[in-house]
């Protein structure tokens, strides 16, 4: 069988094809990861803020010497440590853990470090009424 003339002009065109292709396809690539959506940084801004999570309970038990508070709970209660970091109010006013009273509710919210829980914010007794006036 002897080549046509059609058939070394296609086997021409495809060897030529192939090496084009062979030299195009890398700049393709590196062209398309140049225009690929980039990710914005995370930015400190743009990242959602951790909150800390809420507790709510009875008081069991105070103890101002180790400076914990322990809330009606499963398996004992609940303890959270109370430091000098810790925001305590009563009837919407500052207090300490000293005012804290077995039996009244506390609420709050909370960090887990070290192993153990640390009271972040503690509102002793009720919710304030949002309608009455608070002192500035």
């Amino acid at each position: 069988m002897t080549p046509t003339p059609f058939s070394i002009y296609r086997a021409g065109l495809t060897s030529i094809l192939t090496v084009v292709a062979a030299l195009l396809l890398p700049l393709a690539s590196a062209s398309a990861a140049d225009n690929a959506p980039k990710s914005p940084a995370p930015t400190a801004a743009a990242a959602p803020a951790k909150r800390n999570p809420p507790f709510v309970g009875i008081v069991q038990k105070v103890d101002t010497q180790s400076g914990t508070l322990t809330l009606n709970g499963k398996d004992g209660g609940r303890v959270f440590h109370v430091n000098a970091e810790t925001r305590i109010t009563k009837n919407g006013q500052p207090a300490t853990l000293k005012e804290a009273r077995v039996g009244e509710e506390a609420a709050g919210t909370f960090k887990d470090a070290e192993g153990r829980r640390y009271a972040v914010t503690l509102r002793l007794g009720p919710k304030p009424d949002a309608t009455s006036p608070t002192k500035k």
